[in-house]
């Protein structure tokens, strides 16, 4: 944490303005999750009460590790405080982080123009859209992007404690999401390349803090290529009238048509950001011609982001994307390709800020007077432009209680030993609306929510077709739903004791295996299967002591070992 403790020592006023501004619009953006209790359930976004330990959290049933350790995570700040307050705590940091991040990248501009810095990394349609589809890991990683460059950027010139802060802005996002560690690990490489003794290190401590998802995810790679189709599925689109490149370029056009933003149909309003980010590579090339140094890896991100977003669109580039994520082992993390935009953030912040001294200092030679109400207009800018993204997304992230049947449900489960069980979730599905959370489609919160392994559907239908997921096991339930003698083979077979459904009134809207009832309630329908087969153990515990490795080797690198030197001659 130096990094972060020697940004604590700055004079109050410089504080005031790096870590006010940040926290102000965090309580702008998440208003509503932050003033009451409950759960935002949105999307990927999903958070509950007790959430139970599993070796799924670490990857180690033999799952494809796509929450890997973000889950382990979850889970251990879990045992301290309560499910929402988790939420709601990992939330508040990332906004605040981002816009601290920041603040600090751009240490050397005037107080206005990191104004401009703070606001561009934490209000833009990147942010409002990855939340809105429930990204909140991803963004963990986003936000620690300018950190790991203000690190690189101590590591270049030398400074003491540099390793520190490189190290825990890495092992943040590293461990928060797998693409939050390789975006991290982009922006730090890319940021030491020229000096190839620092390289080596540093590629190996990149590749330290991404273990915990890295091996599992060799270990546990399907027999199963990525289905190709999430390519086409999961590429950029255009979600303003200037097509799919114009929308890129003002940090948009998500693959999810349901989470764009309105407001981005307005041609002005959508071209106004692509013009923002056209100043700010205009600022970032101003910045280059002073300090290459720390510009030029920054611009080369910003390139690299763009290219990687819009590669999926062009028919070459959906053909080499394709031949990637069916031959890497883990390549489907490649398939959402607009994510990759936030490799261009921290230049284009940084640019923003530059552009707008640059505009300062031309409007003072001309003896304007007005130079803080300009500078304070550009910084309201993206605020201005997405006007929806505040207070909870215009609401779409506002808190909801769990239903009192859900946590009996669990009661009953827990105290018949189903943590050591394997359960299933009808109707067979991977996303639900319910009810009680505003008809938001979320991820079914059941596999965090109850005990044991409980298996759901990973295939993903979309517009134009259905990504297939990669679990045998779901494959063959998918192919048994509609015959409830075949299905309660497979299940049997497959060693599932429970059957979790959901219920509408009492009724599910589902076929239904054969097995004795535990629970008829008007939400759930729980159900226990007899005659079940013994099926072998998949675990592998060993992934479990690999992260505790990693863990404590971090937290070494994160102590101050001088100030303990010093304190200990003294003592002597």
């Amino acid at each position: 944490m130096a990094g972060l403790s020697g940004r604590l020592r700055r004079p109050p006023e410089r504080r005031l303005l790096d870590w006010g501004l940040p926290f102000l619009l965090a309580l702008l953006l998440l208003g509503p999750l932050l003033l009451g209790r409950g759960y935002a359930l949105v999307g990927d976004m999903v958070f509950v009460p007790d959430q139970p330990w599993k070796p799924r959290w670490v990857g180690a049933d033999g799952s494809v590790p796509r929450a890997v350790p973000s889950d382990a995570v979850t889970w251990l700040l879990g045992t301290a405080l309560p499910g929402d307050l988790v939420q709601k705590l990992l939330l508040l940091a990332t906004v605040v982080l981002a816009g601290a991040g920041a603040a600090a990248l751009t240490r050397t501009c005037s107080a206005p123009a990191r104004a401009v810095a703070i606001v561009l990394m934490v209000w833009n349609p990147y942010v409002h859209e990855r939340l809105a589809i429930g990204h909140w890991a991803l963004l963990m990683g986003y936000a620690m992007l300018p950190w790991v460059a203000v690190g690189a950027r101590r590591l270049r010139q030398g400074e003491p404690g540099a390793w520190r802060a490189v190290v825990w802005p890495l092992a943040v996002a590293a461990w928060t999401s797998p693409t939050g560690g390789v975006l991290a690990a982009l922006v730090l490489l890319a940021s030491v390349a020229p000096r190839p003794r620092v390289l080596l290190r540093t590629c190996a401590l990149a590749l330290a803090v991404n273990l915990p998802w890295l091996v599992p995810g060799v270990v546990n790679a399907s027999s199963a290529p990525a289905d190709p189709f999430g390519v086409q599925a999961f590429a950029a689109r255009a979600d303003s009238p200037w097509g799919v490149v114009g929308s890129v370029l003002g940090l948009g056009g998500i693959w999810k048509e349901s989470v764009a933003v309105d407001v981005r149909g307005s041609a002005l309003l959508s071209g106004l950001s692509v013009v923002l980010t056209l100043v700010a590579l205009s600022g970032l090339l101003m910045l280059r011609r002073r300090d290459p140094a720390s510009a030029t890896p920054l611009l080369v991100l910003a390139v690299l982001g763009f290219a990687l977003a819009l590669l999926p669109v062009t028919g070459a580039g959906e053909r080499v994307a394709e031949g990637l994520v069916t031959t890497i082992p883990g390549g489907g993390i490649l398939r959402d390709s607009q994510k990759w935009v936030a490799l261009a953030l921290p230049g284009l912040c940084w640019g923003a800020a530059v552009a707008a001294d640059a505009v300062g200092a031309w409007v003072r030679r001309r003896g304007g007077s007005a130079t803080t109400v300009l500078l304070a207009a550009w910084a309201a800018l993206p605020v201005l432009l997405l006007p929806t993204t505040a207070w909870g997304l215009s609401g779409t992230l506002s808190p909801h209680a769990y239903p009192a049947e859900w946590h009996e449900a669990r009661s009953r489960l827990a105290a018949a030993g189903a943590a050591d069980d394997r359960s299933v979730v009808l109707p067979f599905g991977l996303y639900r609306r319910f009810d009680w959370n505003g008809g938001h489609a979320v991820l079914d919160p059941a596999p965090r929510f109850f005990p044991g392994d409980v298996v759901t559907d990973d295939a993903l239908a979309v517009t134009g077709g259905t990504v297939a997921g990669e679990d045998p096991l779901a494959d063959e339930i998918r192919a048994a739903v509609d015959d409830p003698a075949r299905l309660t083979q497979v299940l049997r077979e497959a060693g599932v004791r429970w059957v979790i459904a959901h219920a509408d009134g009492g009724e599910v809207d589902a076929v239904l295996p054969e097995g004795e009832p535990v629970h008829h309630g008007e939400r759930l329908v729980v159900l226990e299967l007899t005659g079940i087969h013994p099926r072998g153990e998949q675990r592998q515990e060993w992934l479990v002591t690999l992260d505790l490795v990693v863990l404590v080797v971090i937290g070494a690198q994160l102590l101050p070992w001088e100030r303990i030197r010093r304190y200990s001659r003294r003592r002597e």
